[in-house]
């Protein structure tokens, strides 16, 4: 299809349109305790609000009560059930990169769309021999089984939501033109899922291809793909290549998107988010290129990407809070293989959280803990309610080349 052109906004611009939205205190009425799990918390802390409980939970005389999912003394922390060892898609004779999922509950089936870096290599090769395939399990957490490739490389970092009328999109980098000459740079010398070492790691920073919507009204297929635009086009933002899309469909049909800046404007660090938006999946995207946490000093100097945007269930004490997830180590204790937590009442004001959501080190279901040399690309995968029950990483073990896997790790809902 023709790709439609970019527009470009270089004032901050909210990601979500507050005249489709109601506004929302952040003293939302109390719940009695009972109903939720109490956690411990630091006697020196003392929550005034629900909002700083990270909206993760209620304030109730001084002390965070959190939602299933969440723990912690101001519920910043994912409350993780240790992982089966049978679990995401950790094929032997192949490299994956995070996926997102998605379940077709009139099957019952769990439907994944993942980066698979072809030709049995790691994840130096990810340019260009990352394509996207379509695995499914009959189990959130999984083990998934890959059924075929949907798009040939380079396609890369898919994230897939429904529209309202049903139809799946999977938004993702790269146009899939599946050149496998020497010019393109696709890497044939690896083995046992490695990378040959004399093949050249290339960063995203001039990136070719553009951002694009694959779409279907099936699980299955057959796909259409739409380009939506081109990051390295964004004016002064010629690094930008690489957006790695996030995207969120409200109900009204509009779609707003968090995607990747890089040393632009008031971005300090390697990576920044922004945001884009559209009235509808299929329509022209306004691109705002500033920095969403400009003004949080800690945040804005700390590697962030790998964005992961939902919206909570409302109910009679969350009215629909807004949260997102990324790839970033803002405690730095983890070596980069952590993630980060933002939260928003209403969609137009975010607060990052200044402690990491989750870590690198994953308890397995046998009582061992193993210390991932990478975790990154997170998603999470959502019940019929809304409701996040497994977190998908894209992971890689110490001490294993460039090897690297998608990891499905429950989530406690108790």
């Amino acid at each position: 299809m023709m790709e439609k052109p970019m527009l470009f906004v270089l004032t901050i611009v909210s990601i979500f349109n507050t005249s489709v939205l109601t506004s929302h205190s952040s003293d939302i009425k109390y719940v009695n305790p009972n109903n939720r799990a109490s956690i411990a918390h630091d006697p020196s802390f003392r929550c005034e609000k629900n909002f700083d409980c990270q909206l993760n939970g209620q304030c109730f005389s001084g002390s965070c009560i959190c939602d299933p999912g969440w723990t912690g003394r101001n519920c910043h922390r994912m409350d993780l059930l240790p992982a089966p060892e049978k679990n995401g898609l950790q094929d032997t004779h192949l490299s994956s990169w995070g996926g997102s999922v998605l379940h077709n509950n009139s099957e019952g089936t769990w439907h994944m769309y993942v980066a698979i870096i072809e030709n049995s290599c790691g994840l130096a090769a990810w340019r260009p021999n990352s394509a996207i395939g379509h695995a499914t399990s009959s189990y959130p957490a999984g083990p998934y089984t890959l059924r075929n490739i949907i798009k040939p490389h380079f396609a890369h970092e898919p994230s897939t939501v429904r529209a309202p009328d049903g139809t799946i999109l999977i938004y993702h980098i790269g146009a899939g033109q599946n050149a496998t000459n020497h010019a393109s740079g696709y890497a044939k010398n690896c083995t046992h899922r490695c990378t040959g070492a004399d093949h050249k790691w290339e960063g995203g920073d001039t990136f070719y291809g553009p951002t694009a919507i694959l779409h279907s009204k099936s699980f299955a297929g057959p796909w259409t793909s739409e380009d939506i635009g081109y990051g390295s086009r964004v004016p002064g933002c010629p690094k930008c290549g690489d957006t790695n899309p996030a995207p969120l469909v409200l109900a009204n049909g509009s779609v707003r998107l968090m995607w990747r800046t890089t040393y632009f404007g008031d971005c300090l660090a390697q990576s920044c988010i922004a945001t884009a938006f559209a009235p509808g999946w299929e329509q022209e995207y306004t691109w705002t290129p500033t920095s969403l946490f400009r003004n949080d000093s800690r945040a804005s100097q700390t590697h962030i990407e790998d964005a992961y945007i939902w919206q909570a269930p409302a109910d009679a004490t969350n009215p629909g809070s807004f949260h997102a997830l990324f790839h970033s180590d803002v405690e730095g204790t983890c070596q980069g293989a952590a993630g980060g937590h933002a939260y928003s009442n209403d969609g137009v004001t975010w607060h990052f959280s200044p402690w990491n959501a989750f870590g690198n080190v994953v308890r397995m279901q046998n009582g061992t803990d193993i210390t991932l040399r990478q975790r990154e690309r997170p998603h999470l995968v959502l019940d019929d309610a809304g409701h996040p029950i497994v977190l998908i990483n894209g992971a890689g073990w110490q001490g294993d080349c460039d090897h690297v896997f998608t990891l499905a790790q429950p989530i406690n809902q108790k």
